[in-house]
């Protein structure tokens, strides 16, 4: 955990953040101090705890830059002006605004350099990474881990490969440094991480690049992030049969507000009595961040009172897209490793694989609903709802399975009938209707209708796969078309418009965003089209 008692913990912080001087917590937090810690603290004494917040105002003028004032924006040496797959989009339209999502770039790659902004080591939150780093967008100004995965492929894409290799090594760092990878690069972030796709990343550009020395400078640090998976988030299950299986669950330990939502977080347990509730209550908040959907009705007891983040318990499931996304990492750890000839840890990796394909079968599938469920350790039972979340798609993704086809013929025919394959602009994230939380209907975010086009082109739903891949670019294109930019999510039911609800207001940039697009548009440009009557 993070103990810096500015940006962290502490009264400077609980001070500043209950004055609300600003409309979102994470400005204060992300704001560089222009004095050592030791005069930043003398000059908080003077005005005490209960000052005004006129002196909390002054305070803040006379020891603090602006947020985000330790980020410069650089111009990337490897941005060049045509990439080549746009010869390969036919639509002129797309292929002018997939240049438009190219120039993007410049605006989000950045880089972080401590020692010309502030007089001391720790008078900041931003970790100071080696290299430049691509930021998601807006107030996301620092590097977020699994966001980097469609960002990685969108800079692949645009032929960024440096920026791209620069991306891992500030990873690779990060895990040197922590022993695994922080939800992003502030040190307010530490309490957690988010899903495990460094593997994925450098297999990515691996297949891209052949770069060999990569890899092998890769294999030993990807070690230890899937070593803190498996010492600190493993979960030991058995199975109605009586064998034993290892599996993972999201599991950070905070025992405070995130200082970056440092008033919600106090919103959310006011109504709690005791001191190990509230204990409790934070871990289950920074444990749904880790898992990267941040919020949402799917880790909820009761998503329909005035409160509803007071009814977590994510910590008490074992989510099915976790497990399957080790899975990937553990088959792509097999094969990097047979790729420089290490057959000893490629067949380690491969049993490792074998394991978990049988683990998520035996825990994960319910044969009478035909649906994979995450699985709820208090009630040792698949965690059913009335809603339905995106995240059963997962193992057809990346076929970590072992159901015969028939099998996943009605698994397909039951989301089908669900009624989710129906909106104008994607797939939302659930079909609950009344959750009110952002990773629920009706918004739709990248990473799931990525997901679910790999998910349903390993299904053979051709015609499922063209109309969600039509409906994706169509929005996001009649959206830029309006707005001029790219948001982070969007809203399934009416095309061209940005998703809602969460913490914040709606970010645009926006970099998981592009890097799908681009992607998709390299893959597929010969195919697709644009009307503005669709709009």
């Amino acid at each position: 955990n993070c103990n810096n008692l500015i940006y962290c913990k502490g009264p400077i912080l609980d001070k500043v953040q209950k004055e609300k001087i600003f409309s979102d917590s994470k400005t204060f937090v992300d704001m560089p101090t222009i004095k050592t810690e030791e005069e930043v603290y003398s000059n908080f004494e003077q005005i005490g705890i209960n000052a005004t917040k006129e002196q909390v105002e002054n305070f803040l003028i006379e020891n603090f830059a602006t947020s985000g004032s330790d980020i410069f924006s650089i111009n990337p040496p490897d941005w060049i002006e045509t990439p080549k797959f746009l010869n390969n989009i036919n639509d002129l339209k797309l292929r002018d605004w997939a240049f438009e999502i190219h120039k993007i770039w410049k605006e989000l790659i950045k880089f972080t350099n401590h020692s010309n902004v502030a007089p001391c080591l720790n008078c900041f939150s931003s970790i100071d990474l080696p290299y430049p780093f691509v930021i998601a967008g807006e107030r996301f100004r620092e590097i977020y881990y699994w966001d980097s995965l469609w960002i990685l492929e969108g800079l692949l894409v645009s032929e960024m490969n440096q920026t791209a290799k620069e991306t891992i090594l500030n990873f690779l760092f990060l895990i040197k440094q922590f022993g695994f990878i922080p939800n992003g690069s502030r040190i307010y972030y530490k309490n957690r991480s988010q899903p495990p796709v460094l593997s994925l990343i450098v297999e990515r550009y691996f297949n891209e690049t052949l770069d060999f020395e990569l890899i092998q400078l890769a294999l030993p640090i990807l070690e230890i992030e899937y070593s803190f998976w498996m010492n600190n988030r493993a979960f030991v299950q058995i199975d109605s049969l009586g064998v034993t299986h290892i599996l993972n669950q999201y599991r950070s330990i905070n025992y405070f507000p995130r200082p970056e939502s440092y008033n919600e977080d106090l919103q959310t347990v006011e109504n709690l009595s005791s001191t190990i509730q509230t204990a409790i209550l934070f871990s289950q908040i920074t444990t749904a961040c880790e898992s990267g959907w941040d919020f949402s009705s799917r880790w909820l007891k009761n998503d329909t009172i005035t409160n509803p983040l007071e009814t977590l318990q994510i910590r008490e499931l074992i989510p099915i897209d976790l497990n399957v996304i080790l899975c990937a990492v553990e088959q792509t750890l097999y094969r990097l490793y047979q790729k420089i000839g290490n057959s000893k840890q490629s067949q380690f990796y491969q049993l490792k694989h074998k394991q978990r394909i049988q683990a998520i079968q035996s825990i994960f599938w319910n044969q009478t609903n035909s649906m994979f469920y995450d699985w709820n350790i208090r009630t040792q039972s698949h965690q059913q709802s009335d809603s339905f979340y995106i995240s059963s798609i997962l193992p057809f993704w990346n076929q970590c399975h072992n159901l015969t086809f028939e099998q996943q013929q009605n698994s397909l025919k039951q989301i089908e009938n669900l009624g989710i394959f129906k909106y104008p602009a994607g797939i939302p994230t659930s079909n609950n209707p009344n959750a009110n939380q952002q990773w629920d209907f009706p918004n739709a975010w990248p990473p799931l209708q990525y997901f679910t086009l790999a998910a349903l082109e390993n299904l053979n739903a051709i015609d499922l796969h063209q109309q969600l891949l039509f409906k994706w670019i169509t929005t996001n294109w009649c959206a830029w078309i309006k707005y001029g930019v790219m948001f982070e999510k969007y809203d399934v039911t009416t095309v061209g418009e940005p998703g809602g609800g969460g913490e914040y207001q709606v970010q645009k940039g926006f970099g998981w965003t592009n890097g799908l697009i681009l992607s998709l548009l390299k893959k597929y440009g010969n195919i697709l089209t644009v009307d503005s009557s669709n709009c």
